[in-house]
């Protein structure tokens, strides 16, 4: 199924500032560059909470700064050579027109799992002195927080930012996007279709001593728990050979850091999934619950 986002050329230019959205959704993407950002204190929520992305190269190396701010337009001026020895090329910001949507604690939770998926990708340097710390939420919240975080993969592949590309040469989505800086900016409807990407169909959560795991199942119908997620310490006699042994490689391979997944894992049924997280063996449609508290095998019956 396609998805339609109306992008609006402000500067009436495919290399100016673009406003994204989708409608009866309330969040609304900016991308900006250095130059434009003096021009840009006026637009719509730009003065809200949100979180960005800094774009840029260093010594012909692509790099990423991931943030927030209650004050978006504020931070980014904050942003400057002097400070940060860096200097940026393009933003990209995320706000939204209902206030409320993005709190504090939200706003946290998005940069440090945009952060750690960047991270696990390896297709940017990251810029950020430190790892965003992660804010507790409910899981009915941090199930919604995932689903922009999706929309966020899927409008940064469309801009042609592989943030969170694992494949070798992979083909870009292109965007069918002015190129002719005489042209108005008139709003552009462009339809991708982005069934190539894994979009979350289910969100579930495996919380128990020592394990506090998340599992997302995508269109492909693949269990993938997610980077971040806390996996048991120890494995029993009951956990297969297969997965005592795949857990080892991904110890090896820097996989897992401090029984912490620094990279999403994807399986091919949920029981996989739960036995590699709690190190024993365990029915996975009963191990994993949706945000309110149902069991795997009730929601995809």
């Amino acid at each position: 199924m396609g998805r339609t986002l109306e992008i609006n050329l402000i500067d009436g230019s495919a290399d100016g500032r673009y406003i994204i959205s989708e409608m009866y959704k309330s969040s609304i993407t900016y991308k900006i560059p250095k130059d434009k950002l003096g021009l840009s204190a006026e637009l719509d929520y730009i003065a809200t909470p949100g979180i960005y992305l800094l774009f840029g190269k260093d010594a012909r190396e692509k790099f990423v700064y991931v943030g927030e701010a209650e004050d978006v337009y504020k931070r980014l001026s904050q942003h400057t050579p002097d400070k940060d020895n860096y200097l940026w090329d393009e933003a990209l910001v995320f706000v939204s027109s209902k206030k409320g949507d993005l709190d504090k604690a939200r706003i946290k939770y998005l940069e440090n799992r945009l952060y750690d998926l960047i991270a696990a990708h390896k297709n940017y340097l990251l810029k950020n002195r430190n790892e965003p710390s992660n804010s507790v939420l409910s899981a009915a919240t941090e199930e919604t927080l995932e689903n922009i975080i999706l929309d966020i993969k899927q409008i940064t592949e469309v801009l042609g930012y592989k943030l969170f590309t694992t494949e070798n040469n992979p083909k870009r989505i292109k965007a069918n996007l002015p190129t002719n800086s005489s042209q108005t900016a008139i709003p552009k409807k462009v339809t991708e279709p982005l069934t190539k990407l894994k979009q979350a169909r289910y969100i579930f959560y495996l919380k128990e001593k020592g394990v506090n795991a998340k599992c997302i199942v995508d269109t492909n119908g693949d269990y993938i728990v997610t980077v971040g997620s806390v996996i048991s310490k120890e494995v029993t006699k009951s956990l297969p050979d297969k997965l005592k042994k795949m857990r080892k490689t991904a110890v090896k391979q820097g996989k897992i850091k401090a029984n912490r997944l620094t990279e999403d894992i994807s399986f091919k049924s949920a029981s996989t999934a739960a036995k590699f997280v709690v190190g024993y063996s365990i029915n996975g449609r009963k191990a994993w619950k949706d945000g309110n508290g149902r069991e795997l095998g009730e929601v995809l019956a």
